[in-house]
């Protein structure tokens, strides 16, 4: 993971560079939002960098709700990025 402020730096070092920011969670940010991951694919097939100063901030964010909150839900709504629960091997209902 690049620390942003080295990123920032690095990015004021390289002539004709672009920085494009996300408030992504975790290590990774592209396939997790729609703008992270449509800059990349235009950048990689087209050449062309995303506008200077692009900043993300469309992807989910995790732990946003206090656990047992009211009216918070953890059942999986449809376009939900949470993996699917699997039962182990050898479970058995009821």
């Amino acid at each position: 993971m690049t620390n942003y402020d080295g990123a920032v730096s690095s990015s004021r070092l390289l002539p004709n560079s672009r920085l494009l920011s996300s408030n992504n969670w975790g290590h990774t940010a592209y396939a997790t939002g729609t703008c992270v991951t449509e800059a990349v694919d235009s950048y990689l097939l087209t050449g062309k960098p995303p506008a200077a100063g692009t900043v993300c901030t469309d992807a989910p964010q995790p732990f946003t709700e206090p656990i047992g909150s009211e009216g918070a839900s953890t059942a999986r709504q449809p376009g939900d990025p949470r993996p699917a629960t699997v039962p182990s091997p050898g479970y058995r209902a009821g």
